[in-house]
């Protein structure tokens, strides 16, 4: 192996010498790769050099300029480019006066005291190169790591200093999102995702080995247990461009870009209109170098969640680098952290239980709401009344699995940014969104011949209150986007039952007290301004609802917010008409007469520990564990 030495002064000749490179030279002529073959470069932290046709003054730190050229120099063999640092001065002290060097505590480093040991020095750490597991990097990574310890030296920053993978409204059994990682380069990114991301993540890095026949062409055995990584995957973080070069000086059309390598795996993972895909649900950024907007535009258009670039300079600024991590963090950060990561999270196991709920039809799996064609659909008499109920048969099944699809897609849609261009221009989408989710997903009762006036428990009563919601201008601004996946959990754990009966689960599956809030008639004008959290404490309190279950979490949070965001003045006048005031004779609610023959209190369930005149307003929970409206300090 020969020795590079780069130095601001001539380096006395030694026989493990070879070249020598000093200010005297430009940096434009650093040695090719050819020419330089096995070597490893020596490189003064704190040389100076001539760039450009001037002199720069970096005598501080100029030594990781040009280790930032020669990883250019390097960018098609990274694993061959080997240095080792010097300097008088600590790693960990220079890291700290210029945190964009970071990289210097990383790798092969030697401190030397001009006491007539740094050769031996310099041996022994060559000597342990070969036997340490020294990281690579490339241009982009190195910047990337740059940036981030430059956000973390910034005094002003208020987030965390690390990308974070951990869900910030954590619970004890809360686990980091799982992040899968594709490159042809991987090995360039494993160190710096390892320290910029904080240490309890979840990161796996899938190499794209494109040396595997077929040679320069897309295959996705290339990547090892692609289908297993990708059906755990929080977050799936890829390359663009993984058989090809970057093409910096071209401007490919949308056509040419569908041939791109990172967008057929971006198909094969997602799917297409006549391809399932391996797993739909799964929230997928594109990291790539290339910065054209028509093709972020693609992307975009296509269904990629976001788009990353990866900084290839070598002359960055520190400000430049700083920001670039930020934008990386807060994409990032949008599917492991911030609110919106939940509401990933949950689409991903709704679309799971959309699956194996849709494999019924093809192993003939009896259950209450299908029946296959060789059986007659039999219409059941419900209990008690004089309506009838059906199951689905093949005819139709596929109908209700479409409803669950296009409602999800409707969903997952809206995630996709659409929610800031509505906030943008006022649009109020997010309500938009959820009233037509809700709306569509009632659809189903249409399929098993239901209706308003049937005899239903609690639970569908429930489901018939939120799809009138969502049906009507007076309701459905109330609702968002965490209301339509309640009612989706609903539907779903309903079809999850295993009964065989439609009318025993229409009838009496979780029930309690068959009551639920209604309005008098049916025109808008009954109707309650704040019947949507009126019905959530209805039904939340008419049955035990599963703590498993995502409706569980999410109607206590949205109880909550909806007392939180109501008018008191018109909040408490309607618990006073039509729950509080005992002796109103226009009262909506409807009462139901117990066994013993005594009617059921409304008022007691939906407020308690009323107050005329107060305003203290608050959501209690009483020794049964159950939710009620209070203004009674």
């Amino acid at each position: 192996m020969r020795i590079v030495y780069i130095s601001n002064f001539q380096v006395q000749e030694t026989e493990e010498q070879d070249i020598v490179f000093d200010n005297k030279l430009s940096i434009e002529q650093l040695p090719s790769v050819e020419k330089l073959g096995n070597s490893l470069f020596a490189i003064d932290v704190h040389c100076t050099f001539t760039h450009k046709g001037r002199q720069l003054k970096l005598q501080e730190q100029g030594g990781v300029i040009i280790y930032r050229n020669l990883l250019s120099q390097f960018k098609d063999c990274q694993d061959k480019l080997k240095v080792v640092f010097y300097s008088p001065i600590s790693k960990e002290h220079l890291a700290a006066l210029r945190p964009e060097n970071y990289v210097l505590t990383l790798l092969p480093f030697v401190q030397c005291e001009y006491d007539g040991s740094f050769e031996t020095k310099l041996k022994t750490e060559i000597q342990e190169y070969s036997f340490n597991k020294v990281p690579v990097f490339n241009n982009a990574s190195e910047n990337l790591l740059s940036g981030w310890s430059l956000f973390k030296a910034d005094k002003n920053r208020k987030e965390n200093d690390f990308v974070e993978t951990q869900y910030k409204f954590r619970t004890p059994d809360e686990k980091p999102r799982k992040i899968r990682f594709i490159d042809d380069q991987i090995n360039e990114w494993k160190k710096t995702y390892t320290e910029i991301f904080e240490p309890k993540s979840d990161l796996k890095f899938l190499e794209y080995k494109k040396s595997n026949t077929p040679l320069g062409k897309f295959d996705e055995n290339k990547i090892d247990n692609l289908n297993n990584h990708v059906m755990q995957a929080s977050l799936i973080v890829s390359d663009f461009y993984l058989e090809e070069k970057h093409e910096s000086n071209n401007w490919l059309s949308s056509e040419q870009l569908t041939q791109k390598s990172g967008f057929q795996l971006y198909q094969k993972i997602k799917g297409t209109k006549d391809d399932e895909g391996i797993h739909k649900a799964v929230p997928y950024v594109m990291h790539t170098s290339s910065n054209k907007i028509q093709y972020y535009k693609f992307l975009d258009a296509n269904g990629v969640d976001n788009w990353l670039v990866k900084d290839t300079r070598t002359d960055s600024t520190t400000q430049e680098k700083k920001e670039n991590f930020y934008a990386f963090k807060k994409v990032i950060e949008e599917f492991t952290y911030e609110n919106s990561s939940a509401m990933y999270g949950t689409l991903k196991k709704i679309w799971d239980r959309i699956t194996e709920l849709e494999e019924i039809k093809y192993n003939r799996e009896s259950t209450w709401w299908y029946s296959p064609t060789e059986y007659t659909a039999e219409e059941i008499p419900v209990k008690n009344g004089v309506d009838k109920c059906k199951k689905a048969t093949d005819e139709n099944v596929d109908e209700i699995f479409g409803l669950f699809k296009d409602s999800w897609m409707a969903i997952r849609a809206n995630m996709n940014r659409e929610s800031l261009f509505a906030a943008n221009i006022g649009s109020n989408d997010k309500s938009f969104t959820a009233a037509a989710v809700c709306s569509n997903l009632g659809k189903l009762f249409e399929l098993f011949g239901f209706t308003q006036g049937m005899h239903l428990n609690t639970y569908f009563k429930y489901l018939f209150c939120v799809r009138n919601i969502g049906s009507h201008y007076k309701d459905y601004k109330h609702l968002e986007l965490n209301d339509a996946l309640i009612y989706f959990d609903c539907w779903l754990t309903a079809f999850e039952r295993k009964e065989l009966n439609v009318a025993d689960v229409f009838k009496t599956m979780f029930s309690e007290e068959e009551f639920i809030l209604q309005g008098k008639t049916h025109r808008v004008e009954d109707s309650f301004n704040y019947r949507l959290l009126f019905v959530y404490i209805q039904f939340i309190n008419g049955f035990h609802l599963s703590e498993k279950t995502i409706a569980h979490k999410l109607i206590n949070e949205r109880i909550e917010e909806l007392l939180r965001q109501s008018n008191k003045n018109v909040l408490c006048f309607e618990i006073e008409t039509n729950f509080y005031d005992q002796t109103n004779n226009k009262k909506f609610i409807k009462l139901k007469s117990r066994a013993d023959g005594r009617e059921i209190d409304n008022f007691n369930r939906v407020a308690s520990n009323w107050k005329t005149g107060g305003n203290n307003f608050k959501i209690i929970t009483e020794r049964d564990s159950r939710y009620y409206i209070t203004n009674n300090a």
